[in-house]
């Protein structure tokens, strides 16, 4: 969602780490939130082991 098209989102979450969610059949389940200082690869690591777990099984 983009914090920027509502105000009352923007001014929760301005200053927060991005929240990440993953849409699964219709559910939105909150991932765990990196680390600020969370490195890209670091990053792309996370993202696709939530995201890909699911699939290589």
């Amino acid at each position: 969602r983009d914090i920027t098209t509502r105000e009352d989102w923007f001014g929760a979450y301005q200053y927060e780490v991005p929240v990440l969610c993953r849409n699964q059949d219709g559910k939105e389940e909150m991932l765990p939130r990196p680390s600020p200082r969370v490195s890209v690869s670091q990053l792309e690591r996370i993202l696709q082991k939530y995201l890909l777990g699911d699939e290589a099984q």
